[in-house]
């Protein structure tokens, strides 16, 4: 399927299990970091179409225009930069749909990723907030801040190990996610890699053509109405004040 769907279908599916699925496994997700992990889902849903150069995971997870596109395409550069080292590697051993496409896969990438990912957004977190604390020490006329780089690292470390269990089960969501929308086209997964036996969820006559009409025109727009009503229900609704809905 096309990137619109899978990203759209990475943050329905995050949005719609990683709640109660969090909540079974003893992780009870904030409505701030259930918006971070459906973000990550939402990001996690193209990354097994690394094995393919058309992929928009092989060029940049953000492929924005307009206004703030710079900053954007700049941070998902920043964001492939492992899946495309990997999907070097996966283009020239593995086939499209192969490798990438099982749930060895998506358990490799859940737990190599996510140590990665974790430390990589909390270093972010840092980084932006020193600057936005730095432009406003300078326009106040403050001498610039000084930063402890071994506090630093120990900030990061300890976030990113607290964060790890959340990247890894988004990140399980949106692969998965993944895997699912693709065993609904007429061309076949390895689901069960390295096995070679290739996977369809649907009968023939239901079997769904990539970029065609039924996606275009159905399934795509369901899944960003799907994934927007997600988020609503799950991230901005507990983020009201309940008294002053009511």
């Amino acid at each position: 399927m096309k990137s619109v769907t899978h990203y759209a279908l990475g943050a329905l599916v995050t949005g719609a299990v990683a709640p109660p699925l969090s909540r079974a496994v003893g992780l009870d997700l904030t409505p701030a970091e259930l918006a971070v992990g459906v973000a990550i889902g939402t990001l996690a849903g193209v990354l097994p179409d690394i094995d393919t150069p058309r992929s928009v995971v092989t060029h940049g997870l953000l492929p924005l225009r307009g206004r703030g596109a710079s900053a954007a395409v700049l941070l998902g550069q920043l964001l492939s930069i492992p899946p495309r080292a990997v999907g070097v590697l996966a283009r020239s051993v593995f086939e499209h749909r192969g490798a990438t496409h099982s749930l060895a896969f998506a358990a490799i990438w859940a737990v190599l990723a996510a140590p990665l990912y974790a430390a990589l957004g909390c270093a972010l977190i840092v980084g932006s907030g020193y600057m936005v604390e730095l432009i406003a020490q300078l326009v106040a006329g403050a001498d610039p801040l000084r930063m402890d780089p071994t506090a630093v690292v120990s900030w990061i470390v300890t976030r990113a190990s607290g964060a790890m269990p959340l990247v890894i089960l988004c990140v399980l969501c949106g692969y998965l996610s993944h895997l699912l929308a693709d065993a609904m086209t007429i061309a076949p997964i390895r689901l069960w890699w390295p096995s070679r036996r290739r996977v369809w969820v649907l009968p023939r006559p239901l079997r769904i053509k990539t970029g065609g009409s039924f996606e275009r025109y159905l399934l795509q727009p369901l899944a960003v109405i799907g994934a927007v009503a997600v988020i609503v229900v799950q991230v901005g609704i507990p983020l009201c004040n309940a008294s002053a809905v009511l």
